[in-house]
C-alpha cells in the first residue's frame, strides 16, 4: 500500500531529520553526523530518486546538509557547496542567492492551510510479503527487497507522469502542467513501532518541481493527494507480480476487515501469522469501536463516513505506541524468529516459503487467469458508482488496478491492462455530467471530467417491489451480475456462430469517449 501526508516547515521537518532518517527511532547525540547515526541504527543511508535530479546534478546518498537546504529552506540541495564556491571567487550575496534558490521562497506559515515543504509517501508491501522477507534465508530477502524497489520506482514514475501540476502567479492561482520529474529522498525502515516486521520506505517528495519551460515552481499537492489511491493500487499490483514471478508464488484474497474490500496476500502464508504483525491495527480497531459506541449512545445515530474517518484517525493517534529503541536489522530478525517460533512452530516459520510455493502450485493447477475486459468493466464501474455516485477517471483506474490484482492471482499482466478496463468502463457505463464551457485553464495532466453511472439498478416489473427493499450496493451488484450474464451469453453466441457480436449501443444521452475493448483478453503479455 501507499499512504501520503504533508510535511510542514518547522517542527514537522525537524521530526524527519531527527527520527525518520534513522529508521523511525530517536536519533541520539546532537553532534553526531547523520551517517554515524544511521550506522548506529542499522539502517542504510537515504537515497536520492526522481527524474528531476539531473537538473540539479544530485545523486547518491542523502546528506543532512542537503536535507536542510532542500526541505528546510527550499534551496538547491547543494546550496552550501555552491555558495562557498561562488563566495570564493568574489560573488556577492545577490548572485549567490540567484544560484541556489529554486523558484520563489517557502512560506513560513504552519498549521492547517499553511505551507508544505514536502510530501511523505510511504510504500509498504502486503504483510505476507514482509513475512517472507523477515523469515527468508539465502537470496530470498534480497529478491523481495528488489521487487519492492521495482514496484516503488514504477509507481513514483507514474506519479511523475500523471500527478504533477505547478502553481504560480498571484496567490498561486495559476495552475499549469509540470515537467515530469520530482526530487525525492528515499529512506528505508524495517519494523513497526511495536518492532514487528514492517518493510517500508519513506519517499519524501519535495514541492520543488519544474515548469514546462524549465523554471522551478511549487507542486500543487491537491493533485498528488487525489491520485494517491490509484498510485497505491498500482504499487500493490506491481509488488505482488514481481514477488510471485521471482519466487514462483501466487496470491489470494483475504478479508482483513469484515465489510471491507479484500486485500491480496501471498497464498500459503497463514492468517494467524499475518495477524501477529498487526497488533497496532487490532488496538486501533478496538478503540474505534469504543468511540463509535460512545457516539451512538450520545446521539442515537450511526456515524457517517466522514465522522467515522475522523474517529478512525483519533483512534489511531490514541493507540500510537511511544517511539521504539533503535535496533539493527540482524538483532530484529533474531527477535522475530524467536517470538514466531514460540507461537507458530518451526513447521511454519522454517517452511514458510515452501508452504507458499505449494499453495501456488495448487492454485495454478486449478485456476487459469483470464480476464474478460467487458465483464471487468462492469466489476469496476459497479463499486465506484456505489461508493461515490459521482466520480472521476482516477476512481475507475484505482478500482481497475484492484480488480486486475484480484483476478491475476499474482501473474504478470500487460502493463496497461487496468487503463484499458477503466476506459471500457467510461465508454460503456459512465455518463459525462460536466458542464463543458471550453475552459482552457483546466490542467491537461489530469482528467477532471465528472461521471456518474448509466444503469438503473431497479429492474422493471413485479421484481422492482422486492428489489426496492435492497440497499443501493445490493441493487448495483444485481445489475452488475445481470449485465455480466448478458455479456457471457453474447460471447457464447459469437463462439457458436463465428460472427462478431457487437456490444449494445450506449444510451444516446451519453457521449462516446473511446472505442470499446475487444471482449476477452488473457492476462499474460502477448
Amino acid at each position: 500500500m501507499m499512504t501520503i501526508k504533508r510535511i510542514s516547515p518547522g517542527s514537522a521537518y525537524r521530526y524527519y531529520l531527527r527520527q525518520v532518517v534513522v529508521g523511525d527511532g530517536q536519533r541520539k547525540g546532537r553532534n553526531k553526523s547523520l551517517s554515524d547515526a544511521q550506522d548506529e541504527a542499522g539502517v542504510p543511508a537515504g537515497e536520492w530518486i526522481g527524474r528531476a535530479l539531473p537538473a540539479l546534478g544530485v545523486a547518491g546518498a542523502v546528506t543532512e546538509a542537503q536535507m536542510r537546504s532542500l526541505f528546510g529552506e527550499g534551496l538547491h540541495p547543494e546550496a552550501d557547496r555552491i555558495a562557498a564556491e561562488l563566495s570564493a571567487v568574489g560573488a556577492g550575496p545577490a548572485e549567490v542567492l540567484r544560484a541556489v534558490k529554486l523558484g520563489y521562497a517557502l512560506r513560513s506559515k504552519t498549521g492547517k492551510g499553511g505551507s508544505v515543504v514536502a510530501w511523505d509517501c510511504v510504500f509498504r508491501p502486503p504483510a505476507s510479503v514482509t513475512l517472507l522477507w523477515a523469515f527468508g534465508t539465502g537470496a530470498v530477502p534480497g529478491i523481495i527487497d528488489r521487487a519492492h524497489i521495482v514496484a516503488l520506482t514504477k509507481t513514483v514514475e507514474w506519479l511523475e507522469g500523471h500527478a504533477l501540476i505547478v502553481r504560480s502567479g498571484a496567490g498561486s492561482k495559476v495552475r499549469k502542467p509540470a515537467r515530469p520529474g520530482v526530487v525525492a529522498a528515499r529512506f528505508r525502515h524495517f519494523d513497526s513501532r511495536d518492532q514487528k516486521p514492517l518493510l517500508h520506505d519513506h519517499v519524501v517528495i519535495s514541492v520543488k518541481v519544474q515548469r514546462e519551460d524549465g523554471k522551478w515552481a511549487h507542486l500543487h499537492g491537491r493533485v498528488l493527494l487525489e491520485n494517491a489511491v490509484a498510485a497505491g493500487a498500482l504499487y500493490n499490483q506491481l509488488v505482488l507480480e514481481e514477488v510471485c514471478a521471482a519466487l514462483g508464488l501466487a496470491t489470494r484474497p483475504r478479508i482483513a476487515t469484515p465489510g471491507k474490500r479484500p486485500v491480496m496476500e501471498i497464498a500459503g502464508v497463514p492468517d494467524e501469522l499475518i495477524d501477529w504483525t498487526s497488533t497496532r491495527n487490532e488496538a486501533t480497531m478496538r478503540r474505534l469501536g469504543e468511540l463509535v459506541d460512545a457516539y451512538r449512545a450520545r446521539t442515537g445515530r450511526e456515524p457517517g463516513p466522514r465522522l467515522r474517518s475522523r474517529l478512525m484517525a483519533r483512534a489511531a493517534q490514541e493507540e500510537r505506541p511511544p517511539k521504539k529503541e533503535i535496533v539493527p536489522l540482524p538483532v530484529l530478525r533474531a527477535r522475530w524468529r524467536t517470538e514466531a517460533l514460540a507461537l507458530f512452530g518451526a513447521d511454519v516459520i522454517d517452511w514458510l516459503l515452501e508452504l507458499a510455493r505449494r499453495a501456488a502450485s495448487m492454485i495454478r493447477a486449478r485456476v487459469r487467469a483470464v480476464l474478460n475486459v467487458s465483464c471487468a468493466a462492469v466489476d469496476v464501474a459497479k463499486p465506484v458508482y456505489v461508493h461515490h455516485g459521482v466520480f472521476r477517471y482516477r476512481h475507475l483506474l484505482a478500482e481497475a488496478r484492484r480488480h486486475v490484482a484480484q483476478t491475476s492471482l499474482g501473474e504478470r499482466t500487460e502493463p496497461d491492462m487496468a487503463e484499458r478496463i477503466a476506459r471500457q468502463a467510461v465508454h460503456t457505463y459512465c455518463l459525462d455530467i460536466n458542464q463543458h464551457g471550453g475552459d482552457s485553464k483546466a490542467p491537461r495532466v489530469t482528467d477532471y471530467t465528472t461521471y456518474t453511472g448509466t444503469w438503473d439498478p431497479t429492474p422493471p416489473g413485479a421484481a422492482a417491489v422486492q428489489v426496492s427493499r435492497l440497499t443501493k450496493e445490493q441493487r448495483a451488484r444485481i445489475a452488475g451480475l445481470q449485465r455480466q450474464a448478458e455479456l457471457r451469453q453474447a460471447d457464447l453466441h459469437r463462439a457458436r456462430v463465428g460472427d462478431t457480436v457487437l456490444q449494445p449501443a450506449p444510451p444516446s444521452a451519453r457521449p462516446r469517449h473511446s472505442e470499446p475493448e475487444s471482449p476477452t483478453r488473457s492476462l499474460r503479455p502477448s
